[in-house]
């Protein structure tokens, strides 16, 4: 109930206006109605959401603004939170062994094996020499296994282990066909 309304109830019992109003407003005060602020959004939310491309970058500016920063601040924040687009990690190199060792099990061809132990050597022959000492048998085993089987015959088989040698005469050199 309204305190007005309080005091002449508490008149009504012979208790004096000026006791009723010491007493409603001191000692047992009657609960104020509580009007909730609608509260900004907080920057971190609204970067989020602008990071993310779901609001645009007007619409942060305005969002930022009503957060009460200034205008240093909202290009601050429009900074920090801003999207990055498309960021491709780079790769790792491979050292050559493991280039040497894909080549080896037959993940990579010769000429993505050479051309990932290329630039790590001074020319041309040395790349060729360190393939050459460190991947011993190039064919791959499937090939090597249906040679032996009869399965395959020479040109066939030629075929399948080009991509695997520098050039068509060493496979066909190794193979010896």
């Amino acid at each position: 109930i309204p305190l007005p309304e309080a005091i002449d109830r508490m008149g009504r019992l012979r208790i004096r206006t000026e006791d009723a109003e010491l007493l409603l407003t001191g000692l047992y005060p009657l609960p104020v109605p509580v009007v909730v602020e609608p509260k900004a959004l907080s920057a971190a939310l609204i970067g989020g959401l602008y990071r993310k491309g779901r609001i645009e970058a007007e619409e942060a500016y305005g969002l930022f603004a009503a957060a009460d920063y200034d205008e240093e601040g909202v290009s601050y924040l429009e900074l920090y939170y801003r999207p990055e687009l498309d960021v491709v990690p780079v790769a790792r190199e491979l050292r050559p062994s493991e280039a040497a060792r894909l080549l080896q099990t037959h993940v990579v061809t010769f000429d993505e094996g050479y051309a990932r132990v290329r630039p790590e050597f001074v020319s041309d022959d040395e790349a060729m020499l360190f393939l050459h000492l460190y991947v011993p048998g190039r064919l791959p085993p499937e090939t090597r296994a249906a040679l032996r089987a009869g399965v395959l015959n020479a040109a066939e088989a030629l075929d399948e282990a080009a991509p695997f040698f520098e050039s068509v005469d060493a496979a066909r050199a190794y193979l010896g066909a």
